[in-house]
């Protein structure tokens, strides 16, 4: 026995053809846009050759590696470089007590770049821990309790 299919997809498409519209429209307008721009670039390759190339983005010579500071993505010592700045200079400044702030300044690199070179450092070792103050100051009676 075999199942009778008693929807009309011709109705529905139909009905859905009428209340939507077309269901390519947006091809066919992607493939006009297309159309366009490929004849625009022939137009304009007849005075310029190497337009819509690699070689057509820019009349500087092309430099076939990324700049130093554009290497990176997703891989073990990827990412932004920082910048070389002399690293003991640096950390004989924080050991006579210049702000990591103050050093930044003075290396004339960003604030947040020099607090991830000490990290990378180990700059907290060098200073040593800091003595807190205020309503974070270490309970010394707890901490020697245990």
């Amino acid at each position: 026995m075999s199942a009778v299919n008693a929807f009309n997809w011709k109705a529905f498409t139909d009905e859905s053809h009428a209340k939507e519209g077309d269901p390519f429209k947006s091809m066919k307008r992607g493939a006009e846009i297309s159309r366009r721009t490929t004849e625009c670039v022939a137009k304009i390759r007849e005075t310029k050759p190497s337009h819509g190339t690699v070689a057509g983005i820019t009349d500087k010579p092309l430099e076939p590696r990324a700049p130093d500071m554009m290497r990176g993505g997703a891989r073990p010592n990827a990412g932004r470089k920082l910048p070389k700045i002399d690293e003991r200079r640096a950390m004989h400044l924080l050991s006579e007590g210049l702000t990591k702030k103050e050093i930044a300044d003075r290396f004339d690199i960003p604030y947040k770049t020099m607090l991830t070179l000490f990290k990378n450092m180990g700059a907290a070792k060098v200073r040593g821990e800091y003595d807190w103050t205020g309503k974070y100051a270490k309970d010394v009676s707890k901490s020697k309790a245990t």
